[in-house]
Protein backbone atom coordinates (compact mmCIF):
# COMPACT_ATOMS: atom_id res chain seq x y z
CA UNK A 1 0.00 0.00 0.00
CA UNK A 2 0.96 3.43 -0.88
CA UNK A 3 0.42 6.84 0.82
CA UNK A 4 -1.92 9.26 -0.36
CA UNK A 5 -3.47 12.92 0.98
CA UNK A 6 -6.38 14.64 -0.24
CA UNK A 7 -6.16 18.05 -1.70
CA UNK A 8 -9.13 19.15 1.01
CA UNK A 9 -7.07 19.02 3.89
CA UNK A 10 -5.76 22.29 2.97
CA UNK A 11 -9.15 23.87 1.85
CA UNK A 12 -8.89 26.14 5.24
CA UNK A 13 -5.17 27.03 4.04
CA UNK A 14 -6.45 28.41 0.50
CA UNK A 15 -3.38 26.79 -1.47
CA UNK A 16 -3.54 26.30 -5.02
CA UNK A 17 -3.07 22.94 -6.32
CA UNK A 18 0.41 23.47 -6.97
CA UNK A 19 0.87 24.21 -3.24
CA UNK A 20 -0.64 21.24 -2.34
CA UNK A 21 1.63 19.25 -4.52
CA UNK A 22 4.75 20.61 -2.99
CA UNK A 23 3.54 20.35 0.20
CA UNK A 24 2.14 16.42 -0.20
CA UNK A 25 5.90 15.82 -1.54
CA UNK A 26 7.88 17.55 1.35
CA UNK A 27 5.48 16.26 4.28
CA UNK A 28 6.20 12.69 2.41
CA UNK A 29 3.83 11.29 1.22
CA UNK A 30 3.28 9.26 -2.24
CA UNK A 31 0.45 10.94 -3.85
CA UNK A 32 -2.19 13.51 -3.78
CA UNK A 33 -5.86 13.30 -4.59
CA UNK A 34 -7.50 15.97 -6.26
CA UNK A 35 -11.18 17.67 -5.36
CA UNK A 36 -12.80 19.38 -8.66
CA UNK A 37 -10.49 21.96 -10.60
CA UNK A 38 -13.96 23.27 -11.63
CA UNK A 39 -12.10 25.68 -14.36
CA UNK A 40 -15.06 27.29 -16.75
CA UNK A 41 -13.72 25.63 -19.66
CA UNK A 42 -13.26 21.98 -20.20
CA UNK A 43 -10.28 22.65 -22.62
CA UNK A 44 -8.49 24.31 -19.73
CA UNK A 45 -9.12 22.05 -17.43
CA UNK A 46 -7.10 19.56 -19.07
CA UNK A 47 -4.74 21.77 -19.78
CA UNK A 48 -4.20 22.35 -16.09
CA UNK A 49 -4.78 18.59 -15.48
CA UNK A 50 -1.90 18.29 -17.83
CA UNK A 51 0.51 20.81 -16.22
CA UNK A 52 -0.18 19.36 -12.62
CA UNK A 53 -0.02 15.91 -13.72
CA UNK A 54 4.00 17.09 -15.02
CA UNK A 55 4.50 19.23 -11.65
CA UNK A 56 3.45 16.26 -9.25
CA UNK A 57 6.36 14.01 -11.51
CA UNK A 58 9.05 16.79 -10.48
CA UNK A 59 8.76 16.11 -7.30
CA UNK A 60 8.42 12.32 -7.12
CA UNK A 61 4.79 11.62 -6.44
CA UNK A 62 1.86 10.63 -8.06
CA UNK A 63 -1.85 11.52 -8.05
CA UNK A 64 -3.80 8.74 -7.04
CA UNK A 65 -7.58 10.23 -7.74
CA UNK A 66 -10.24 12.91 -8.71
CA UNK A 67 -12.93 13.23 -7.25
CA UNK A 68 -16.09 15.39 -8.04
CA UNK A 69 -19.39 16.18 -7.34
CA UNK A 70 -22.21 14.92 -8.61
CA UNK A 71 -26.13 14.02 -8.76
CA UNK A 72 -26.79 11.18 -10.70
CA UNK A 73 -30.53 10.48 -8.99
CA UNK A 74 -33.34 11.22 -11.02
CA UNK A 75 -35.88 11.20 -8.44
CA UNK A 76 -38.62 13.30 -10.64
CA UNK A 77 -38.56 12.05 -13.70
CA UNK A 78 -35.49 14.49 -14.64
CA UNK A 79 -33.26 13.14 -18.04
CA UNK A 80 -29.81 12.52 -16.32
CA UNK A 81 -28.06 12.50 -20.11
CA UNK A 82 -26.79 16.42 -19.23
CA UNK A 83 -25.18 15.56 -15.62
CA UNK A 84 -23.59 11.68 -17.54
CA UNK A 85 -22.08 13.74 -20.02
CA UNK A 86 -20.68 15.96 -17.28
CA UNK A 87 -18.94 13.84 -15.41
CA UNK A 88 -17.43 11.92 -18.48
CA UNK A 89 -15.79 15.18 -19.15
CA UNK A 90 -14.45 15.09 -15.30
CA UNK A 91 -12.89 11.38 -16.37
CA UNK A 92 -10.95 12.84 -19.18
CA UNK A 93 -9.56 15.12 -17.12
CA UNK A 94 -8.71 12.29 -14.54
CA UNK A 95 -6.73 10.99 -17.55
CA UNK A 96 -5.18 14.16 -17.94
CA UNK A 97 -4.21 13.80 -14.04
CA UNK A 98 -2.70 10.60 -14.68
CA UNK A 99 -5.41 9.45 -11.62
CA UNK A 100 -6.59 6.17 -12.05
CA UNK A 101 -9.39 6.69 -10.03
CA UNK A 102 -12.41 9.27 -10.27
CA UNK A 103 -15.04 9.49 -7.51
CA UNK A 104 -17.89 10.71 -8.48
CA UNK A 105 -20.98 11.04 -5.80
CA UNK A 106 -23.98 9.41 -6.00
CA UNK A 107 -26.66 12.77 -5.18
CA UNK A 108 -26.16 15.02 -1.64
CA UNK A 109 -30.05 15.56 -2.17
CA UNK A 110 -32.86 13.74 -0.54
CA UNK A 111 -35.33 12.62 -2.72
CA UNK A 112 -38.94 14.59 -3.81
CA UNK A 113 -42.24 13.08 -3.74
CA UNK A 114 -41.22 10.87 -0.30
CA UNK A 115 -39.15 8.19 -2.74
CA UNK A 116 -37.49 5.89 -1.35
CA UNK A 117 -33.83 4.26 -1.61
CA UNK A 118 -35.42 1.16 -3.83
CA UNK A 119 -37.17 3.72 -6.11
CA UNK A 120 -34.06 5.60 -7.46
CA UNK A 121 -31.83 2.97 -7.10
CA UNK A 122 -32.41 1.59 -10.67
CA UNK A 123 -31.93 4.84 -12.56
CA UNK A 124 -28.43 5.39 -10.45
CA UNK A 125 -27.03 2.41 -11.10
CA UNK A 126 -27.64 2.75 -14.72
CA UNK A 127 -25.73 6.12 -14.75
CA UNK A 128 -23.10 4.87 -12.36
CA UNK A 129 -22.90 1.68 -15.26
CA UNK A 130 -22.58 4.31 -18.28
CA UNK A 131 -20.13 6.43 -16.64
CA UNK A 132 -17.81 3.52 -16.20
CA UNK A 133 -17.79 1.92 -19.15
CA UNK A 134 -16.87 5.70 -20.79
CA UNK A 135 -14.02 5.61 -18.01
CA UNK A 136 -12.91 2.29 -18.56
CA UNK A 137 -12.44 3.36 -22.50
CA UNK A 138 -9.71 6.04 -20.77
CA UNK A 139 -8.09 3.38 -18.67
CA UNK A 140 -9.51 5.14 -15.06
CA UNK A 141 -11.63 3.42 -12.99
CA UNK A 142 -14.58 5.08 -11.22
CA UNK A 143 -16.07 4.54 -7.62
CA UNK A 144 -18.88 6.57 -5.58
CA UNK A 145 -18.12 7.57 -2.04
CA UNK A 146 -20.43 7.07 1.19
CA UNK A 147 -21.16 10.43 1.11
CA UNK A 148 -24.27 12.95 1.39
CA UNK A 149 -26.66 11.49 4.26
CA UNK A 150 -29.10 9.81 1.94
CA UNK A 151 -26.57 7.48 0.41
CA UNK A 152 -24.10 6.80 2.91
CA UNK A 153 -25.28 4.19 4.85
CA UNK A 154 -23.24 1.07 3.76
CA UNK A 155 -26.16 -1.11 2.95
CA UNK A 156 -26.81 1.69 0.61
CA UNK A 157 -23.22 1.64 -0.90
CA UNK A 158 -23.80 -1.87 -0.98
CA UNK A 159 -26.97 -1.94 -2.76
CA UNK A 160 -25.63 0.43 -5.43
CA UNK A 161 -22.10 -1.21 -6.27
CA UNK A 162 -24.02 -4.46 -7.02
CA UNK A 163 -26.70 -3.00 -8.80
CA UNK A 164 -24.14 -0.75 -11.20
CA UNK A 165 -22.14 -4.37 -11.02
CA UNK A 166 -19.47 -3.55 -13.50
CA UNK A 167 -15.63 -4.38 -12.59
CA UNK A 168 -14.33 -1.07 -13.36
CA UNK A 169 -16.74 0.81 -10.57
CA UNK A 170 -16.65 0.56 -7.21
CA UNK A 171 -16.54 2.45 -3.83
CA UNK A 172 -14.13 5.28 -2.46
CA UNK A 173 -14.81 3.73 1.39
CA UNK A 174 -14.24 6.47 3.97
CA UNK A 175 -14.20 5.56 7.43
CA UNK A 176 -14.90 8.57 9.25
CA UNK A 177 -18.30 9.04 7.05
CA UNK A 178 -19.94 6.63 8.31
CA UNK A 179 -20.53 8.00 11.62
CA UNK A 180 -22.87 10.35 9.14
CA UNK A 181 -25.46 8.52 9.51
CA UNK A 182 -24.72 6.58 12.91
CA UNK A 183 -23.29 3.47 10.64
CA UNK A 184 -20.53 1.65 12.81
CA UNK A 185 -17.30 2.80 10.91
CA UNK A 186 -15.68 -1.18 11.67
CA UNK A 187 -18.33 -2.83 10.77
CA UNK A 188 -19.28 -0.71 7.63
CA UNK A 189 -15.40 -0.61 6.98
CA UNK A 190 -15.42 -4.52 6.76
CA UNK A 191 -18.56 -4.92 4.94
CA UNK A 192 -17.45 -2.35 1.96
CA UNK A 193 -13.50 -3.07 1.79
CA UNK A 194 -14.52 -5.96 -0.82
CA UNK A 195 -15.80 -3.43 -3.23
CA UNK A 196 -13.38 -0.80 -2.47
CA UNK A 197 -11.13 0.70 -4.78
CA UNK A 198 -9.53 3.75 -2.29
CA UNK A 199 -9.75 4.34 1.55
CA UNK A 200 -9.98 7.21 3.01
CA UNK A 201 -8.49 7.43 6.60
CA UNK A 202 -10.50 10.22 8.24
CA UNK A 203 -11.33 10.39 12.10
CA UNK A 204 -13.85 12.58 14.26
CA UNK A 205 -15.07 13.61 17.42
CA UNK A 206 -18.31 12.57 18.70
CA UNK A 207 -21.32 13.58 21.05
CA UNK A 208 -24.70 12.29 20.95
CA UNK A 209 -27.59 15.15 20.64
CA UNK A 210 -28.53 14.51 24.80
CA UNK A 211 -25.35 16.34 25.19
CA UNK A 212 -24.45 18.91 22.91
CA UNK A 213 -20.63 20.91 22.67
CA UNK A 214 -20.42 24.19 23.96
CA UNK A 215 -17.14 25.42 21.27
CA UNK A 216 -16.85 25.24 17.82
CA UNK A 217 -16.73 23.00 14.89
CA UNK A 218 -19.42 20.61 15.42
CA UNK A 219 -21.95 19.64 12.89
CA UNK A 220 -24.84 17.06 13.13
CA UNK A 221 -25.39 13.95 11.40
CA UNK A 222 -28.50 12.06 10.41
CA UNK A 223 -29.83 11.32 13.79
CA UNK A 224 -29.11 14.55 15.38
CA UNK A 225 -25.74 13.91 17.06
CA UNK A 226 -22.85 15.78 17.02
CA UNK A 227 -19.69 15.15 14.66
CA UNK A 228 -15.98 17.40 14.77
CA UNK A 229 -13.41 16.48 12.47
CA UNK A 230 -10.03 15.62 14.29
CA UNK A 231 -6.32 13.93 13.07
CA UNK A 232 -6.57 10.37 12.65
CA UNK A 233 -6.30 8.62 15.54
CA UNK A 234 -7.13 11.12 18.20
CA UNK A 235 -11.22 10.28 17.79
CA UNK A 236 -13.57 7.36 18.04
CA UNK A 237 -13.07 5.74 14.76
CA UNK A 238 -10.87 3.02 14.70
CA UNK A 239 -8.35 3.64 12.57
CA UNK A 240 -6.03 1.02 12.48
CA UNK A 241 -8.78 -1.85 13.01
CA UNK A 242 -10.61 -0.29 10.26
CA UNK A 243 -7.32 -0.91 7.62
CA UNK A 244 -6.39 -3.92 9.11
CA UNK A 245 -10.09 -5.56 9.03
CA UNK A 246 -10.01 -4.19 4.42
CA UNK A 247 -6.27 -5.67 4.37
CA UNK A 248 -7.27 -8.78 5.81
CA UNK A 249 -9.87 -9.03 2.84
CA UNK A 250 -7.89 -7.74 0.05
CA UNK A 251 -7.29 -4.16 -0.09
CA UNK A 252 -4.15 -3.34 -1.32
CA UNK A 253 -4.71 0.67 -2.48
CA UNK A 254 -3.95 3.54 -1.30
CA UNK A 255 -4.33 4.64 2.54
CA UNK A 256 -5.59 8.59 1.68
CA UNK A 257 -5.70 10.82 4.46
CA UNK A 258 -8.49 12.81 4.94
CA UNK A 259 -8.40 16.42 7.75
CA UNK A 260 -11.36 18.34 8.50
CA UNK A 261 -10.52 19.12 12.10
CA UNK A 262 -9.93 22.34 13.41
CA UNK A 263 -6.28 21.73 14.55
CA UNK A 264 -3.36 23.11 12.82
CA UNK A 265 -3.41 21.79 9.17
CA UNK A 266 0.13 20.67 8.89
CA UNK A 267 0.56 19.20 12.67
CA UNK A 268 -2.70 17.03 11.60
CA UNK A 269 -1.58 16.51 8.17
CA UNK A 270 1.73 15.14 9.56
CA UNK A 271 0.46 13.04 12.76
CA UNK A 272 -2.00 11.78 10.14
CA UNK A 273 1.19 10.59 7.99
CA UNK A 274 2.66 8.97 10.89
CA UNK A 275 0.06 6.77 11.79
CA UNK A 276 -0.60 5.60 8.51
CA UNK A 277 2.86 4.66 7.71
CA UNK A 278 2.99 2.64 10.89
CA UNK A 279 -0.04 0.72 10.02
CA UNK A 280 1.54 0.09 6.61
Amino acid sequence: MKTSVSSYCFSSLGFTEEEVIASAAEIGFDAVEFTDLSAKDPSEEIKKADALRLLAEKHGITVSGYSISADIMSDDGRDLGGEIERVKRKVDVAAALGAPLLRHDATFRFPKGGKSFSDILDSMADAARKITEYAAEKGVRTATENHGMFCQASDRMLSLVKAVDHPNYGLQVDMGNFLCVDDDPLSAVTACAPYAFNLHVKDFYYRKKSDPPTDDGWFTNLDGNYLRGTVAGHGIVPVKKCVESATSLGYDGYLTLEFEGTEEVFYAVKEGLRVIKELI
